[in-house]
């Protein structure tokens, strides 16, 4: 017998889906065709985007950004979500990470929380939050600023209010 290979080529506006093609070939003992499903599967991607980019922390208070991880084509599985570049005596938690198994298109909501200790070196730093999936990655930087806290609190109860920077009493 004789053997023939057919490539078919696909763009990339062609839609996701299945797609009947019909190959038809002609020898000297006559034409001959057949029918085959034609299986379009779009690529996986995962895109990150935050909501703010900055978020400022006072000193000893605490800040959230919020995160969306879209993916799209044939995406399938989690996402993790990842901090770095934060400043010293800033901590970060998470709401929602890891995102639950996804597949296809889908957009998934995370919140940072970021929490500076009354220490923390104020400052800026440009942190990064990765996500990652299904052999992806996506970045996106916010920059967290840590601020000095100002100002009296708790001044109705006097033996416990508490001022930031503290008040230097002058001594006579």
């Amino acid at each position: 017998g004789m053997m023939a290979t057919a490539i078919a080529a696909v763009g990339t506006a062609v839609a996701a889906g299945t797609q009947s093609i019909s190959v038809t070939g002609s020898d000297v003992s006559g034409t001959q065709s057949l029918t085959y499903a034609l299986t379009v599967t779009l690529a996986p991607t995962l895109t990150l985007t935050a909501a703010s980019s900055s978020v400022a922390v006072v000193e000893g208070g605490s800040g959230t950004v919020s995160f969306t991880a879209a993916t799209g084509g044939a995406f399938s599985g989690s996402i993790n979500l990842s901090v770095s570049g934060l400043r010293p005596g800033v901590t970060a938690g998470w709401l929602g990470n890891p995102i639950a198994a996804v597949s296809g298109v889908s957009a998934n909501k995370a919140t940072l929380m970021l929490r500076a200790s009354a220490g923390a070196k104020t400052g800026s730093a440009n942190v990064v939050v990765t996500a990652a999936g299904d052999g992806l990655a996506a970045a996106q930087s916010v920059t967290v600023r840590v601020q000095t806290r100002q100002g009296c609190y708790g001044l109705l109860r006097p033996l416990r209010s508490r001022c930031y920077p503290p008040v230097r009493t002058p001594s006579l």
